[in-house]
């Protein structure tokens, strides 16, 4: 696993705990066709799928958003339909 993909896995743990945020992040990945979160694009692509979730995973999203941005990624939103 690399700095991205621990990093968000570590949010959301904390957030939703080891077992629900580990679970969610790992889902949210496989749904973006991917097995790691290797550029800043990507971070910010899965910190929009976790923002249309709502609650906790929206907050973290917003978080992590913030992050992929200062390091150069392009803010592409989602359709706000539930994953």
């Amino acid at each position: 696993m690399n700095t991205l993909t621990e990093t968000a896995m570590t949010r959301m743990s904390r957030a939703l705990g080891p077992a629900k945020g580990k679970a969610l992040a790992e889902s949210v990945i496989k749904r973006m066709g991917l097995a790691y979160l290797v550029t800043p694009q990507d971070l910010c692509d899965f910190a929009n799928h976790l923002v249309v979730l709502g609650g906790v995973a929206e907050a973290v999203g917003r978080s992590l958003k913030v992050m992929a941005l200062l390091r150069g990624a392009v803010d592409r939103p989602i359709p706000s339909h539930r994953l």
